[in-house]
């Protein structure tokens, strides 16, 4: 397993060194560098095998988040690679219900949809009790309300996971909701010059 490992990972840095870190990829996001690592299969090492994963252990997980940080020359996009895998994708992966894991994951790991964890408010930071953003059900139809800031990835993502008080639960306990990026009503505004 440890020679297995290691030979992954030299695999995983001349992927990098010759797929990430050209230059054009440095300098603003581009839709087939995604791609790319899901061909790889980053995009596959949290998610089950019978959605397509390759269902790597998080000691293999840390391995790879390691590898990536220390050979990838663009550190936002490694960013943006974990606030896919980790708050969005795995989240579905272990608390989604079959249908919804049907639906997203083949796609997420595919890098045909990319997630953005939707927590972050104005007022709150990412305060999860003192969030302003509410969800209500009625007759099957949740309504969504609120405003989230600085969420990563925003700019790029077709879903967000969005984290929102359930105001038809008397304890007032927040919820995740999957939000496709067509959904009436959804405004993303224009990305933050860093």
């Amino acid at each position: 397993m440890i020679m297995e490992m290691e030979e992954y990972r030299k695999n995983l840095v001349e992927f990098i060194e010759n797929e990430i870190n050209k230059k054009e990829y440095l300098e603003c996001f581009k839709k087939d560098i995604w791609t790319k690592c899901a061909q790889f299969g980053i995009l596959s090492q949290n998610v089950g095998q019978e959605y397509g994963g390759l269902d790597f252990d998080f000691i293999v997980h840390m391995m790879i988040t390691e590898t990536l940080g220390y050979a990838c020359n663009d550190s936002g996009f490694v960013f943006a690679l974990n606030n896919h895998l980790w708050p969005c994708q795995y989240i579905i992966s272990k608390f989604g219900n079959k249908e919804v894991k049907e639906q997203y994951l083949p796609k997420m790991i595919k890098g045909e949809l990319i997630g953005a964890f939707a927590m972050t408010e104005s007022n709150a930071g990412s305060d999860i009790h003192n969030l302003n953003t509410t969800v209500s059900e009625k007759d099957d139809v949740y309504i969504l309300s609120g405003k989230k800031s600085y969420i990563s990835n925003g700019s790029i993502a077709d879903l967000f996971l969005v984290v929102a008080k359930d105001i038809n639960d008397s304890f007032g306990r927040s919820c995740i909701l999957i939000v496709n990026k067509a959904t009436k009503g959804l405004r993303i505004s224009e990305p933050i010059d860093k």
